[in-house]
């Protein structure tokens, strides 16, 4: 059971240790790690980066080791762990893709629950959910200012250079599909780059 309205918590960058990423080119050949998703996986591939899919509590050890170059995620996420002790010293703002926390309620509680407690629930989170977004927002910003703080240099690419890579990426969205295994129907809701 997924509850109404998601959080949002916010676009997803490239961080890396050693090497600027000042437009999209300069992502061939980079180790980066990502959380998981097969998404995720085929986009950095796209885009000539290695994709490595490493836990993150392991994922500091990497860093240090040097077995990654740089990491998918959001600035609170490297600015919660200090990623910059860890050698972390650039961001490379392109919005690979917005983030979200989905509420999701077992089905099987849901239904095991009186309909006077799913609606407090339904109620409760409809409530705060609002608050919630703007907590995200604000500890985003707050973040991305804390890593500018500790010396990360933050570069964000030019309209141009993201329409090339938009364009690289539909070149390749064919066999993306096919490996995702969509359904054309869904498919034919995509939008033309």
């Amino acid at each position: 059971m997924v509850l109404d309205d998601w959080i949002n918590l916010g676009p997803i960058h490239l961080f890396t240790v050693n090497t600027p990423i000042r437009n999209h080119s300069d992502i061939a050949g980079l180790r980066i790690r990502y959380a998981g998703g097969v998404v995720n996986e085929l986009r950095l591939a796209a885009l000539g980066a290695d994709p490595r899919l490493i836990a993150w509590p392991d994922f500091p050890e990497h860093l240090c080791s040097g077995t990654v170059d740089g990491v998918l995620t959001s600035y609170e996420s490297v600015a919660s762990a200090s990623l910059w002790e860890e050698g972390i010293r650039y961001a490379f703002e392109d919005s690979q893709y917005f983030g979200r926390y989905v509420p999701l309620v077992s089905a099987g509680f849901w239904r095991r629950i009186p309909e006077s407690l799913r609606q407090v629930i339904s109620d409760t989170w409809d409530e705060h959910v609002e608050l919630a977004r703007e907590d995200a927002a604000q500890a985003q910003a707050r973040a991305k200012e804390t890593l500018r703080s500790h010396g990360v240099t933050i570069v964000v690419p030019s309209q141009d250079n993201l329409t090339a890579a938009r364009g690289r990426l539909a070149e390749k969205q064919p066999e993306m599909i096919e490996r995702l295994g969509l359904d054309s129907e869904i498919v034919s809701f995509i939008p033309s780059p």
